[in-house]
């Protein structure tokens, strides 16, 4: 079943969905030192008070002073600073097009994590006096917060501009006030969160899939008999017996079942923070957790028993095993995909990178690809919808040659027909609406991402053509009044029905579930962090650099224990990594990150009325 989702994070994107990860959890996708989550959000000070009604709960405003061709405006190129692409460069293909029939647009995509990752490109721009004409980012670092002093933002009250060309962004003043209240902006609108939604803080915001789990060649795990996982000790003793019988590739390589990738890696190392959201924990800054199976109560993220250290030894028991790619330390997100696609790994965390398998050569048509197993002690953390937004941010940059129209196209985002367009496709070729509901065509069904897209839509496959702007503006999960449904076609109930293929029809069969999250919800392995206006706190600038000097051993000491040669070189690593850290001061770290999850909970426990 296609999931027509643009994926940010490859994220996330999501990545991702977007397919999606983030610099140092997996809840999320790719973002520097993003605290973690497609969940982590953060927070200076209470939460804006909001009496607008939720987003897109009614029909649309009005129109704004957008026009509807871009026939007779003057083409103009833009520059986007997109901390969450997987792609730099031209956008191109169907979406190209409508950006240039709609706006006369064409917009060159500037990516950190193609150039290197990190904050460097961020730094650079920054000294430069300009990000961008648009510019999405996250406050990891104080990023925003900085932007705004040294203003780096256009402010979209200046002039009326909001007024005039923002007649959908205004419809979300419940989250511009949070930005305004976070950032201690006064009248002045510099940005808007992403992530707004119409469904309540205890839905998912995550659709059919949840954004985190174990993702596993279905096929492979068919023929082994679908053994029961309690634990994830099974999990990888599974992974060994599927490389056994499948040693090579497609095209004949190696198979590693695992392979991990590290220009995704923040303050932590990426991949072993799925773990946590694997096991019911939360990493709030990237040093406290809050353990929602354990009461809510907060430990550091280098505690032996949590997730973290947990995923650590995780991933070092699997390269004992002989199922660890030696390459991971030195490769980028790109090249585990394209092992992915090729069928060199067998294990992935998210639902939209295994699909970049699913999605070719016909795999989820003769029941090939990667779906979601249950085991017996996970517990998937989903994030519940938040009506003002996560934490993440898009802004106009201060130095635009053209305000009005990067305001206008903002406003677009933030509408039911950029949000079905990047969800659902181009209605009429993708999907149409019959008898009151929405419907997939078969266009996509053959090849997928790789359908060849005619020329009338601007050529090209269909993946070239999907947005680097992101779907993540509203969550697709939220209700379009303009279908009555939501904007993810997976969630449809003409596609829950009618359009399965023969992956889907074997893991519904073998689950005995329509989707993942019912599955996983029968068997009690989800927890759903309500969703908050909470936003992780800023640290001073002598605790940034105390945080930047510890990254750095964490990061190193964290790849050096997974390739540990055994047991008791990998203790020694931890046990050294640890000692060094707290000598530069971590316990003041973590208490500080702490006090926020204290925050954090009571933010919760009061979506929840308790």
């Amino acid at each position: 079943m296609k999931r027509f989702i643009a994926v940010l994070c490859a994220a996330l994107l999501i990545g991702s969905a977007a397919g999606c990860g983030s610099a140092s959890g997996g809840n999320n996708p790719p973002a520097d030192n993003a605290a973690v989550s497609a969940a982590t959000e953060q927070a200076t000070a209470a939460p804006a008070e909001s009496t607008a009604p939720p987003a897109e709960t009614s029909a649309p405003a009005a129109e704004s002073a957008a026009a509807d061709t871009g026939a007779g405006r003057d083409p103009i190129s833009i520059d986007v600073f997109q901390q969450y692409a997987n792609f730099q460069g031209i956008q191109t293909g169907w979406f190209a097009k409508i950006l240039k029939d709609k706006f006369n647009i064409t917009a060159n995509i500037i990516s950190p994590n193609v150039s290197g990752g990190g904050d460097t490109l961020y730094q650079t721009r920054s000294a430069s006096g300009n990000l961008g004409d648009l510019v999405f980012l996250d406050n990891a670092n104080s990023k925003i917060q900085d932007s705004i002093q040294v203003g780096l933002f256009l402010d979209m009250n200046q002039n009326g501009l909001l007024d005039k060309y923002g007649a959908h962004l205004k419809e979300f003043s419940g989250a511009i006030q949070r930005y305004q209240k976070l950032y201690n902006t006064g009248d002045s609108v510099y940005g808007i969160p992403m992530q707004v939604s119409n469904q309540a803080p205890t839905e998912p915001q995550d659709g059919k899939f949840l954004n985190n789990g174990a993702f596993i060649r279905w096929d492979y795990y068919r023929e082994l008999g679908k053994p029961q996982l309690k634990n994830f000790d099974d999990l990888l003793n599974m992974l060994k017996q599927m490389q056994a019988v499948h040693p090579t590739s497609e095209s004949g390589k190696t198979v590693y079942p695992i392979s991990l990738f590290k220009d995704w890696d923040g303050v932590l190392m990426n991949n072993p923070a799925n773990i946590n959201y694997m096991s019911g924990e939360e990493i709030i800054g990237n040093f406290a957790i809050i353990q929602y199976t354990n009461n809510y109560a907060v430990t550091d993220v280098l505690d032996r028993n949590a997730g973290y250290i947990q995923g650590l030894a995780f991933f070092n028991k699997a390269n004992q095993m002989g199922i660890m790619d030696p390459d991971s330390p030195t490769q980028d997100f790109n090249t585990l995909k394209s092992k992915i696609m090729d069928g060199q790994a067998l294990f992935c965390f998210w639902p939209w990178l295994g699909s970049s398998y699913n999605d070719i050569n016909g795999n989820k048509q003769a029941g090939r690809g990667f779906a979601p197993v249950g085991i017996d002690n996970q517990k998937l953390i989903a994030t519940g919808s938040t009506p003002n937004g996560q934490f993440r941010y898009v802004q106009v940059g201060s130095k635009t040659k053209y305000p009005e129209r990067m305001v206008e196209l903002l406003d677009w985002f933030y509408t039911p027909e950029y949000t079905e367009l990047v969800n659902a496709g181009i209605e009429g070729l993708m999907w149409n609406m019959d008898n009151g509901e929405p419907v997939q065509t078969d266009f996509l069904d053959a090849a997928g991402n790789d359908t060849v897209m005619p020329d009338e839509y601007g050529g090209g496959t269909y993946s070239d053509g999907i947005s680097q702007f992101g779907n993540l503006f509203i969550t697709g999960t939220a209700s379009d009044p303009l279908t009555g449904q939501a904007y993810i076609p997976d969630l449809w109930p003409s596609t829950l029905k009618n359009r399965l293929f023969q992956l889907d029809t074997d893991w519904q069969s073998d689950m005995g579930a329509l989707t993942e999250t019912d599955y996983m919800t029968n068997h009690n392995q989800i927890v759903v962090v309500p969703g908050t206006d909470y936003e992780d706190p800023t640290p001073t600038t002598d605790m940034q650099n105390t945080i930047n000097q510890i990254s750095t051993i964490i990061k190193d000491d964290s790849w050096k224990m997974v390739f540990a040669k055994d047991d008791t070189e990998f203790n020694a690593l931890y046990d050294d990594m640890v000692t060094k850290v707290k000598a530069m001061g971590y316990d003041d770290v973590y208490t500080f990150y702490k006090n926020a999850c204290d925050q954090k909970i009571s933010m919760m426990k009061a979506a929840l009325g308790q």
